[in-house]
């Protein structure tokens, strides 16, 4: 037998064992659950953040050819119609300017709500000890959000990009061949953006450092996992499903509401992939999940003290010991 058969036997085994460990291990970290939570915070944010997204580079949307490249790039990246789309990206145009900066805290604050949603969800999933206090942890989340939008704003660059290149070749005879050439780079570049924001996720939201060698791995079968759910969905939707015969005006939101949770498992599921490589190449051990008992300290003054202290400061980075003697020390 070959070194590179051995080597091949081993790599098939490692993942093997690297699969099978996280599907067990998203099972008891309830990861359906955590999928179901971000895709409620993502029903009210979704669409509204997308906007905000590409409103942020300018008074683009008052533009309608690039109001129609808009909608192109997120019904191609979202399973919605086009009309709602375009209801939503008209209606962002048309505010007056004290409603606009109304909407513009309202979604901040949802995106940031969601963002707390897979942030929380990817502690769990990497067995992370150690929790942001509550300021912190929403300073996180907010700059999180920016990284929601990457796909998005990639395909809409995209699009601009291809209808710029084909106002160039499109008098030269072998334009119409370069079809294919199109749909493999579409194919290629929804691919990179997901998997870079996959990346991202698993890099700077959990509160613990995941180094990227045992994140790239994970962030790219996650992200062909998406692409290839997308995909799929779309083909169930023209074929297969109708669920306004059943949901009538709501069925546009379920089938919007599927997607994510869809989506959303697969997220988790490499979240749960990249915990365990270094478990299985290393033989580190899964880190328990540590519950705080409740302290016998009850003097409401201590309450207070602690309750503010802990909005910006997490007591383990003020004592470095234990969480049963840190509260006891900042007590004293």
């Amino acid at each position: 037998m070959g070194v590179n058969t051995i080597l091949r036997i081993k790599f098939l085994g490692f993942s093997a064992v690297i699969l099978a460990r996280s599907i067990k291990n998203y099972t008891e970290d309830r990861g359906t659950q955590m999928a179901a939570s971000i895709s409620y915070y993502a029903l009210f944010s979704l669409v509204p953040l997308i906007v905000l997204a590409v409103a942020i580079f300018g008074i683009l949307l008052r533009n309608a050819t690039l109001q129609e490249k808009l909608i192109s790039a997120i019904v191609e990246a979202l399973p919605l119609s086009e009309g709602d789309v375009a209801d939503v990206v008209i209606g962002a145009t048309s505010l007056s300017p004290q409603l606009a900066i109304i909407s513009f805290i309202a979604v901040i604050w949802t995106s940031g709500a969601l963002a707390g949603a897979l942030r929380l969800s990817l502690n769990v999933a990497f067995d992370t000890e150690r929790r942001h206090p509550a300021l912190r942890g929403k300073l996180v989340d907010y700059a999180l959000v920016p990284i929601l939008g990457i796909p998005v704003m990639g395909s809409l660059i995209l699009s601009a990009f291809w209808q710029i290149l084909e106002q160039k070749i499109e008098s030269f005879p072998f334009a119409d061949d370069l079809n294919w050439i199109w749909s493999l780079t579409t194919i290629l570049v929804s691919l990179s953006l997901t998997f870079i924001t996959f990346s991202l996720f698993y890099r700077f939201a959990p509160n613990r450092k995941i180094y990227l060698r045992h994140i790239w791995p994970a962030a790219l079968i996650a992200a062909i996992a998406f692409e290839i759910m997308k995909y799929a969905f779309g083909i169930y939707l023209s074929n297969f499903g109708n669920y306004d015969l059943v949901y009538g005006a709501l069925g546009g939101v379920v089938v919007l509401l599927y997607w994510v949770f869809l989506s959303a498992n697969i997220f988790i599921l490499g979240a749960e992939i990249a915990n365990q490589i270094p478990r299985v190449l290393h033989g580190q051990p899964r880190r328990d999940h540590i519950v705080t008992t409740a302290q016998d300290n009850t003097s409401p003054w201590k309450l207070i003290r602690n309750f503010l202290i802990g909005l910006l400061l997490d007591p383990r980075d003020v004592t470095g010991s234990s969480s049963s003697s840190q509260i006891e020390k900042l007590n004293e």
